[in-house]
């Protein structure tokens, strides 16, 4: 799928990923698995005007499989953090926000406090800075919804590191 751009073969294999992460042995091509994945990350698609009656693929379904994808195996996790740390700070937006919902997908899908700890200083850092507006950028009309998704995110990462007994995250 190296350098695939036609969105409905790219839907197409977006849909096949988790399938192949729930009935495969990943390793040792977890990194490549993801890596193949992860450069469409975010995705930056705007759907052709088609004659009515015919069906085109939505940016919000790619955005939806992609991160399907992303959460579909923990195994991720070490890779897909930095990722959404990276994006997060962008100056793009709509990047941060779908970084933003991203993770808090993938957290919900079960990535573990333990591959969460290596990256809490740098997550912190970068909601404080997102949060309390710390990022001197100009206001746009999406930093409310980059603000609330940041809200959004802490609380599930907050949330994930409250299944796990306080011992085990020393």
């Amino acid at each position: 799928i190296d350098g695939e751009k036609d969105p409905n073969n790219l839907l197409l294999v977006f849909g096949c990923v988790p399938i192949i992460v729930q009935n495969f042995t990943l390793e040792p091509f977890t990194e490549d698995l993801f890596e193949t994945i992860a450069r469409y990350f975010p995705i930056d698609f705007t759907p052709p005007h088609l004659p009515a009656g015919q069906q085109v693929v939505s940016k919000s379904q790619l955005v939806e499989s992609l991160r399907n994808c992303l959460a579909s195996d923990k195994s991720f996790a070490p890779l897909a953090i930095p990722l959404f740390l990276e994006k997060i700070d962008s100056d793009l937006d709509g990047s941060k926000i779908d970084a933003n919902l991203s993770l808090i997908d993938c957290l919900r899908s079960g990535y573990t406090p333990e591959q969460i700890k290596p990256h809490l200083a740098e997550l912190w850092r970068t909601y404080k800075k997102e949060i309390m507006g710390i990022g001197l950028g100009k206001p746009s009309s999406e930093a409310e919804e980059v603000t609330r998704t940041s809200i959004k995110a802490i609380n599930a990462i907050t949330r994930q590191l409250s299944l796990s007994s306080i011992a085990g995250l020393v």
